[in-house]
């Protein structure tokens, strides 16, 4: 099983992209999220921390 920050680092934004074009999936990406998702989101990256 993978974790998220390998799902997000490695499936969806690949090392293989420009960063200009990971800029613009992470906008994408993250203007679908709701209020439920950021605060999942913002869980995750301060375990990070």
């Amino acid at each position: 099983p993978q974790n998220v920050e390998l799902v997000l680092a490695e499936n969806l934004f690949p090392a293989s992209l420009p960063v200009a074009e990971r800029v613009r999936h992470w906008i994408s990406f993250f203007s679908f999220f709701n209020s439920p998702h950021i605060k999942a989101l913002e869980s995750i990256l301060s375990q990070k921390w």
